[in-house]
């Protein structure tokens, strides 16, 4: 026996193993059942590694391109999968004859699409390639002629929120006491469905309670029915005077008055304990199911669209085999369907063809029109996969394969291969086991490749003339194509139906739009404005997902960072460093982007907003927003509250003075009222998160000038805020921003990684070394370092690291002396770095550039009579440099060979004696740079925009982009 077939016994004693049999067999189950569902929860937590992923996704649709390369990849691999559990997750969350296992289109999703694709089932019979589209990351539309398919297709994808889980709990529970209750239910209204010769096949009880259930499952909420009507549906069957499942008699049978009530309850129990165990994995995504008959053509009122299709993978239904309309013929009378009508349009259905006498012919005839469906559904280029086995008709085996080929090849499909497979001795059917498949083949199809028209539609907001730059490069870089302009904002050009895919990446194009295929967002359009084609906003939106959280000097703009990350041209899953993370851009872009982000600050303040930024989009987004919005609703009075002294017991007490010395009173109480909720949130992610979200409020309800970009206190003191309502408007802001990106992320063209934030100096090799990097480990390095004498970062945030983290005056200095391009420095190391100077003793510097230009502030400043800041400047800038060289050293260790490091800087101004100097970074890093081993690949300038506060005159007004190569 394998190690995967092994028996599980669990010791207990006789009398409470016999309680639980009983107990089950009550409801209607048994005790494997039981114990499956019981332990349904614990298994899904390792579902990923319990179910061995045999095919790995390719990296983009190019990899697909050769017929050869595709077919023996997918014919390395034991289809059987005869150790595989195949009832996992919500699979066998209900019966469904001649179903496929969920191996089948889990690893050809993953071997025939990628992130983000909308992947078709047909035939969606269970919704077993759904649930796995949705677990791959991918989109999904099921369809089927039957429509209870389409119930148990929903039932199996749906991830329940509190509320839901309670109104289900309330429901069973009102149920369980009609058990209890000595008075007769007969009382109640039921509703009794029209079934022919219903007494037949069931007994008075069971229409009286079944009635009962109906009636009352119907008041429930759209998820909550669907899960209550799939529980109905499976104690349908089990109370049913029909034989068995696979067997269409009647063979009537004893059940006591409530004995179907405890069913059903069995049934709800079983269906809501797998769903909300598959919940922790959907974590929010669906699907569409959708009842359609696919011989009818394709029309704009179609479930599907032409050229709209990534993958189709589906077992469209035997010929000659089964009756599905007879298998759930009293299943669809209960919850409101026709079975009879179902059965004059059921494909394949074994009792059809001998009524109407038809054979194997007229079963191709009626699945060719499905074929051309199929054909006219996919774009250029995609994969249909069919699982199909052979017919018999009188007493004739028919290769359907073969005949599925030969259709399909005259339709235009390409003929990839057939992979046979064997069937499990064990499986049900309407068929005697004479007449039953041994075996089922798999055949692979394409839509053939071609070269289409296509248009490129840039951003609707204006850009800048760097951003055109930039989008050049993209497109040259990502898929080199001969473009021409067709529009103002439009480009035209031929691109093979294969790279289509790397097109979505692109940042500064929104929109691609061709004859051959449906309108295709790009991920920067869906995540700036969500899953709408219409809804383009003129004004860029830099402050998407969660960019906007928080305020931060010196940044740089999250479409640069795409752009550039497009420019590195790595694959899914590499490695991306910021060793100067600040507020995070970097980060949260790399994760957008499908890379492992890695990053680094000395500022506290940096680490936490950066954290912020990416942890909480890796929560449930259902147990995610409702916290947020049930937070929200704790809000409601709290401005009005006068006192509370949380902040004070929350903080250092050498804090509490500049606390009072910049905050009113009043709103030191209100700040106190905020945090002590936010602290009572188990989940660190989220506090943190909120705590961020305060941070942000702290220039306008404290005494600092909000209009000045240095810390200067207000002309007018503040008396008091509305503080925790400015905290709801931007929490409302935050939650909105976060339901858009939610509820579109399965667009996304990438997996997401964990990023990996701690606080480190990026000037010190054990800093990347001691948290798992080592040399050559990084792909790419996107930063942007402080400039020479740069903003004051700690005490620019000093009022926010003072509410956040109790760092006082004493504790924050240390951390401002030790950023890299500091205004401040000590007397003695000063003295130390003079000495140096006019030794002409450089250390690690070995920019000649660099050398000349602190020589001369050096001497220009010594010769003059300037104040203490100028006096500073030399020895500033040589500690700067010698830092900037100590960062460019670390980074040529840990990148891989030909890997890139972009470094967006910008130049500096001083005046030493009375000569205006330029502080020309760039230069230094370019010299500097190839001293160590790198070459420059390119350098371009970049415009920066302001903040409209005052001092921000003197910011620089453009950057330079440095592209390194290792």
């Amino acid at each position: 026996m394998s190690e995967n077939n092994k028996r599980f016994i669990i010791e207990s004693s006789d009398i409470r193993k016999q309680l639980i049999k009983e107990h089950v067999s009550k409801y209607g189950s048994s005790t494997t059942e039981w114990f499956n569902t019981k332990s349904e929860t614990i298994v899904n937590q390792y579902v990923t590694e319990l179910q061995k992923r045999y095919l790995n996704t390719p990296d983009s649709l190019s990899d697909l391109s050769s017929r050869d390369d595709v077919f023996n990849k997918l014919n390395n691999i034991n289809w059987d999968f005869p150790e595989n559990d195949t009832s996992y997750l919500t699979h066998d969350i209900h019966p469904y004859p001649a179903k496929y296992i969920p191996q089948i289109p889990c690893n050809m999703i993953l071997a025939l699409s990628l992130p983000g694709e909308l992947i078709w089932d047909p035939f969606g019979g269970s919704g077993t390639t759904a649930l796995e589209a949705l677990l791959l990351d991918r989109r999904s539309i099921s369809t089927d002629a039957n429509p209870l398919a389409s119930i148990i297709g929903q039932c199996k994808t749906i991830t329940l929120t509190d509320e839901e889980q309670v109104e289900l709990q309330l429901c069973r529970q009102w149920l369980f006491d009609i058990l209890e209750i000595e008075h007769d239910y007969l009382d109640m209204e039921i509703q009794i469905p029209d079934i022919p010769n219903i007494e037949k096949w069931f007994h008075p009880n069971a229409i009286q309670e079944l009635a009962l259930i109906k009636g009352h499952i119907e008041n429930l909420s759209p998820n909550c029915k669907v899960i209550a009507q799939v529980a109905l549906s499976r104690t349908v069957s089990k109370v049913s005077n029909q034989e068995s499942e696979t067997r269409y008699a009647s063979k009537p049978k004893e059940l006591m008055k409530k004995e179907t009530l405890r069913y059903f309850i069995g049934d709800l129990d079983t269906v809501f304990s797998k769903v909300l165990a598959c919940s922790s994995l959907l974590r929010g995504k669906k699907a569409t199911f959708e009842t359609y008959d696919l011989r009818d053509p394709l029309s704009k009122d179609s479930p599907i669209l032409e050229n709209q299709i990534d993958l189709i993978v589906t077992s469209p239904p035997y010929a000659n085999v089964t009756d599905y309309h007879l298998y759930h013929r009293f299943r669809m009378f209960w919850l409101g369907f026709d079975p009879v009508q179902f059965g004059k349009v059921e494909i394949g259905s074994h009792l059809r063809h001998q009524r109407e006498k038809t054979g194997f012919e007229d079963y191709m005839s009626e699945i060719t029109p499905c074929l051309e469906n199929c054909y006219r559904a996919l774009k250029p280029g995609r994969f249909a996969v069919f699982v199909v086995g052979d017919s018999v008709f009188n007493k004739i085996l028919y290769n359907t394969a073969e005949a599925y080929i030969k259709e399909a090849l005259r339709i235009g499909f390409e003929y990839i291969g057939t992979i046979s497979r064997n069937l499990p001795t064990s499986r049900r059917s309407f068929e005697s086991h004479a007449r039953r498949a041994t075996s089922e083949s798999i055949v692979i199809l394409r839509k053939p490749i071609k070269d289409i028209e296509i248009q490129l539609h840039e951003a609707p907001y204006k850009l800048w003339a760097f951003e055109k730059e930039l989008l050049q490069r993209e497109l040259q870089k990502l898929s080199p194509i001969d473009l021409k302009q067709s529009g103002e904002k439009q480009w035209s050009a031929v691109i093979s139906s294969m790279n289509i895919d790397r097109l979505k990446k692109l940042t500064f194009i929104h929109k691609v739009t061709s004859p051959s295929l449906q309108p295709v967002s790009t991920w920067q359009s869906i995540v700036e404005n969500g899953d709408t084609l219409d809804n383009q906003s003129l004004r860029k939106e830099s402050k998407y997902v969660t960019h906007g959280i928080h305020e931060y000097k010196g940044k740089f703009y999250p479409q640069l960072c795409k752009s550039l990350l497009s420019l590195s041209n790595l694959k899914e899953g590499s490695t991306v460093l910021d060793p100067f993370m600040g507020s995070g851009t970097t980060i949260l872009e790399s994760y957008l982007a499908g890379y492992k982000a890695y990053g680094c600050d000395i500022n506290p303040l940096a680490l936490k907003i950066s954290k912020a930024k990416t942890e909480i989009l890796r929560m449930n987004p259902i147990i995610l927003l409702n916290t947020l919005k049930n937070f929200l609703r704790t809000l409601e009075h709290d401005d009005c509250i006068t006192t509370s002294n949380y902040l004070y017991n929350h903080l250092d007490t050498q804090a509490h003075a500049e606390l009072e010395s910049w905050f009113p009173k009043k709103v030191i109480h209100k700040l106190g009222v905020l945090f002590e909720k936010i602290h009572r949130i188990p989940d660190n992610r989220i506090s943190n998160f909120l705590e961020v979200i305060v941070s942000n409020l702290i220039r306008d309800i404290s005494q600092q000038d909000p209009t000045d970009l240095r810390i200067r206190r207000r002309k007018e003191p503040l008396l008091d805020s509305p503080v925790v309502y400015m905290f709801k408007q931007n929490l409302e802001k935050q939650i909105s921003k976060l339901e858009s990106y939610f509820s579109s992320v399965d667009y996304s063209p990438s997996i997401f990684y964990q990023s990996k934030i701690w606080s480190g100096d990026c000037r010190k090799t054990d800093s990347f070394t001691s948290h798992g990097l080592t040399q050559g480990s990084i792909d790419a390095v996107i930063t942007s370092p402080p400039y020479a004498t740069a903003l004051p970062y700690i005490d620019t945030n000093r009022l926010s690291l003072l509410i956040l983290m109790s760092l006082s005056s004493k504790k924050r200095d240390p951390i401002e002396e030790d950023l890299i391009g500091s205004r401040e420095i000590r007397n003695k190391t000063k003295s130390e770095l003079e000495s140096r100077i006019e030794k002409g003793l450089f250390d690690n510097i070995t920019s000649p550039y660099a050398i000349d230009l602190i020589t001369e502030i050096y001497k220009l400043n010594k010769e003059s009579s300037v104040g203490f800041r100028r006096k500073n400047m030399a020895s500033l800038l040589y500690s700067y440099f010698s830092s900037m060289t100590e960062f460019l050293n670390n980074m040529h260790f840990l990148l891989k060979e030909k890997g890139s490091a972009f470094i967006v800087i910008g130049n500096n101004l001083t005046k030493a004696g009375d000569k205006d100097l330029i502080i020309d970074t760039a230069k230094m890093l370019i010299e500097s740079s190839r001293n160590l081993g790198f070459s420059i690949n390119d350098e371009f300038s970049i415009s920066v925009t302001g903040d409209n506060k005052k001092n921000s005159g003197k910011l620089i007004k453009e950057n330079t982009v440095l592209w390194l190569k290792k």
